[in-house]
């Protein structure tokens, strides 16, 4: 998350070009949204007894489970604050997406309808604009508008949710939670069971690399982290993602942030890292 934000803010600055990150969790984590309480949405000593981590995003929406999974990132400039703009940002992301999953042989569309905040986990409940195949959630996404970026996360399921997952949300009793994942199955459906075959986490770096450019036109090249983002990067997840403030009670030392220049539109509005 540290990173994530890293590359949005030195986008904002002038000093990183657009990047699609792709990654995967190790040890397995759940992460919450940037607004969510976390005693209220999830059980955290049930995530901690389980082996998960628990983590804060810096981007919005609701709770995840990363385990056989594939996240990705998404940072571009944005120069305006109006909140269309930044929506039609979410929506060019969404339909590059789109081109992603034909490469897995999925057909799949955007849906945008009003949010319904009842569930605390992403893929039980439509929020904004979402991806879908078969009328079932393939795709959940958030994002957060800073003064000169842009920046989306998505997370997409390899194989079906765990059984592990009821054990994860808040109260209830056993039948509760057997009934809440039986609605979780019907509402979600992995890459795997959409292609109709096993697909493996090369095969998605692929397609999205490969689909990300079609839409956008262009060429990525792949590389790491600049010193300067790295040395951002460090500095927020001291400050930030290490921090029981962040996680427990959703407040940070912003100073960092505010001290970034923004010279928003000083890089090209076209992908280029990978």
């Amino acid at each position: 998350m540290a990173l994530d934000e890293s590359l949005a803010l030195c986008q904002a600055a002038g000093e990183s070009p657009c990047t699609l990150r792709l990654y995967g969790w190790d040890p397995p984590a759940v992460s919450i949204g940037r607004f969510q309480d976390l005693y209220s949405e999830i059980d955290y000593l049930s995530c901690r007894s389980h082996g998960f981590d628990v983590v804060r995003r810096p981007t919005g929406g609701k709770a995840i489970l990363h385990l056989d999974d594939v996240t990705y990132s998404v940072v571009m400039p944005l120069s305006s604050s109006n909140p269309a703009d930044a929506h039609e940002l979410f929506i060019h992301v969404a339909n590059a997406a789109l081109s992603a999953f034909r490469e897995l042989g999925i057909e799949a569309e955007i849906t945008v309808h009003k949010p319904d905040t009842s569930d605390p986990w992403c893929f039980t409940r439509p929020f904004g604009v979402d991806i879908s195949t078969c009328g079932r959630k393939i795709c959940g996404s958030a994002h957060r508008v800073y003064p000169g970026a842009f920046m989306q996360h998505g997370t997409l399921f390899l194989e079906a949710p765990k059984r592990v997952l009821p054990n994860l949300a808040p109260g209830g009793c056993s039948e509760d939670r057997t009934r809440w994942f039986n609605n979780f199955r019907k509402k979600v459906i992995s890459l795997s069971e959409a292609a109709g075959r096993s697909v493996s986490r090369t095969e998605v770096l692929r397609a999205f690399k490969k689909g990300f450019e079609q839409y956008f036109q262009t060429e990525c090249f792949e590389g790491r982290p600049n010193k300067k983002e790295l040395d951002l990067a460090s500095r927020l997840h001291t400050s930030t993602y290490t921090s029981g403030f962040w996680l427990f009670h959703r407040k940070r030392d912003t100073s960092i942030i505010s001290s970034i220049p923004i010279r928003a539109g000083t890089q090209p509005m076209t992908l280029g890292r990978l």
